[in-house]
């Protein structure tokens, strides 16, 4: 059976499913079990030749209980069947679905009370979580792996899917892809770079700050393209910038006493002036306020003055306060 031909039209009363299927028995099932078998009582030329089916264990008939009825029956290269409505699927597209769904088919179809039946040039995997993104549905539940995600947001643009629509908070793809940026946030931020989506980008960065350039493989750095690497690598010369000019000004002096005069400031003023340099020569642009205070705060144990003490204390708390507020996203 050739991938996009079309294979005839099959009439509601040709499906035996078990328990007509139910919203109870069929919904919410997970990957392992992403489909129902089903018998197939019609004519040779009317369906593929097959003694059984699988079907979607989401949509099959009657799962989708409000109007536009379910016409059109997408089969993908494993073999499941996807009962869906040709209305909602030829709204969303700009291309009638990659040119897999014909109105003049469909309206064939309805008129004999059947449903258009096309193949998809995909697998069942890839299209349920392509449908899920359609009709907005949660699809973390079949447990998609990573891959199976990206190459969705991929292939939607050849289904005339805007990736721009269906990529955006709050829609139910871009919350399972935000809730996985954290297992690989190389290749999500690699995803949205490619794809121009912002928000994405944005949340997987927060992962990178402490990501070297230089271990970024070429592959990745050409699919997220040059202006989201050179946004990566701006947000980690922003950071190291920050870093010095928050730096930059030592404790302020106290009033001269009997015990700590200019030589005591001084002296504080260059111990400070060399863990400065330490920290912007050694920094990694992810490194957190608390690292930051606890090699800062070491210069505490020399301080033998209390005036010199109080002062040093409360530089250390600007410093920890500014380091705090520097973005860690682009």
């Amino acid at each position: 059976m050739n991938a996009n031909a079309h294979v005839g039209q099959l009439g509601l009363g040709a499906l035996l499913l078990p328990s007509q299927a139910t919203p109870d028995s069929a919904a919410d099932v997970p990957i392992s079990n992403l489909v129902d078998s089903a018998s197939v009582l019609a004519p040779a030329e009317a369906a593929p030749d097959l003694n059984e089916i699988a079907v979607s264990s989401r949509f099959y008939p009657g799962s989708l209980n409000s109007p536009p009825p379910q016409d059109l029956v997408l089969v993908t290269t494993d073999q499941v069947f996807f009962f869906v409505q040709s209305a909602v699927l030829l709204a969303a597209s700009r291309n009638f679905f990659a040119n897999c769904i014909i109105p003049q088919r469909l309206a064939a179809a309805a008129a004999r009370g059947q449903h258009e039946i096309t193949c998809i040039h995909e697998t069942s995997i890839i299209l349920n979580i392509v449908l899920h993104a359609i009709y907005d549905f949660p699809c973390e539940q079949f447990g998609p792996t990573n891959h199976n995600l990206i190459a969705t947001v991929d292939t939607l643009a050849k289904y005339g899917l805007s990736v721009q629509t269906y990529v955006t908070s709050p829609r139910s793809l871009f919350n399972v892809l935000a809730s996985r940026i954290a297992t690989d946030p190389l290749q999500f931020y690699a995803l949205a770079g490619h794809h121009d989506l912002y928000a994405l980008a944005s949340r997987a960065s927060v992962h990178l700050v402490g990501h070297k350039a230089s271990d970024i493989p070429m592959p990745v750095a050409e699919r997220m393209g040059p202006i989201y690497l050179n946004r990566l690598l701006a947000l980690h010369q922003a950071r190291q910038e920050a870093l010095k000019a928050i730096l930059r000004a030592p404790p302020a002096p106290h009033p001269p006493t009997d015990a700590c005069g200019a030589d005591g400031h001084a002296a504080l003023a260059r111990a400070w002036s060399f863990v400065a340099a330490y920290l912007i020569w050694e920094m990694r642009p992810d490194m957190t306020t608390i690292s930051l205070e606890l090699t800062v705060g070491r210069l505490s144990r020399d301080i033998s003055c209390p005036l010199c003490k109080t002062s040093f204390h409360a530089r250390l708390a600007e410093v920890i306060a500014a380091w705090a507020s520097v973005p860690r996203c682009i």
